[in-house]
């Protein structure tokens, strides 16, 4: 189990999933909208961003984040 899993991780095994590009961007996509259902705060996001260059959610977050998906986003 990873403590942290990157956007690019995210994408990367949710175009192995679906068979098709997506990109951070999709990713991104998807963020916002699991954003808007209450899945997580836009600022623990951002503050994550400034200090560590990358967007990452942590484990239980990946999980919730799988599951608005679609997909699990966790399995290495």
């Amino acid at each position: 189990m990873k403590e942290r899993y990157y956007f690019t991780q995210l994408a990367a095994t949710l175009e192995l999933a679906i068979h098709c590009d997506v990109g951070t961007e999709g990713v991104e996509i998807l963020i916002h909208g699991w954003i808007r259902k209450g899945g997580i705060n836009r600022e623990t996001l951002r503050t994550r961003r400034k200090r560590d260059g990358e967007s990452w959610l942590s484990y239980f977050e990946a999980q919730e984040f799988s599951k608005y998906a679609g997909y699990d986003l966790t399995a290495d």
